[in-house]
């Protein structure tokens, strides 16, 4: 297990299989990918097997959280609005991978 300089795990290794988080400028946890499976987190949203055509994506709405969401022409969540008056969004590039957040008060 390794660790970056926040204290937060950057790979975890159990039974020879290895799962690597990644966080963002806030510390929020934004990506974990393990041997079959990466997920992306984006506030109160989880897309799991991301990237793949078996993606599930996952709201945990909260009174703080979402009020409204819009997707891309992919179908991938591509901003957020939070409650809170925050805006949230994200960036795929052309091989739907994901390549940011950025945040911001309207």
């Amino acid at each position: 297990m390794s660790y970056d300089g926040e204290n937060r795990p950057l790979d975890v290794t159990f039974a020879g299989a290895t799962t690597s988080y990644g966080y963002g400028p806030d510390g929020a946890r934004l990506l974990k990918a393990a041997t079959y499976d990466t997920t992306l987190f984006a506030g109160a949203v989880e897309v799991r097997n991301y990237g793949t055509a078996n993606e599930i994506v996952a709201f945990y709405p909260h009174e703080d959280y979402i009020a409204s969401t819009s997707y891309n022409a992919r179908g991938q969540v591509a901003s957020m609005i939070y409650a809170n008056g925050a805006w949230v969004f994200i960036s795929f590039n052309a091989s739907r991978g994901w390549m940011g957040q950025w945040s911001a008060m309207h």
